[in-house]
């Protein structure tokens, strides 16, 4: 059986974030990575393009729908 971890964040932080803090950010992504890639069972690691690019696709009623971005569709 396989699984696949996603990190979620708040991607706005990023930029507030100074040097330091975004390099201990980093080193604590890092330490993770090798644990799990010591362990043997890393398959493969991606970073995504950030959510403003995204596209999110759903089926509905056997059909599929896409939308621009993470968000809900509301009507104007």
């Amino acid at each position: 059986m396989q699984y696949m971890i996603l990190i979620y964040s708040d991607e706005s932080t990023y930029g507030r974030m100074n040097e330091a803090e975004m390099g201990e950010l980093m080193a604590q992504y890092g330490a993770f990575h090798e644990e799990i890639a010591a362990s043997g069972k890393l398959l493969g690691a991606n970073r995504l393009c950030p959510t403003p690019t995204a596209t999110t696709v759903r089926i509905r009623e056997g059909q599929a729908a896409t939308t621009d971005g993470p968000f809900a569709e509301t009507k104007e």
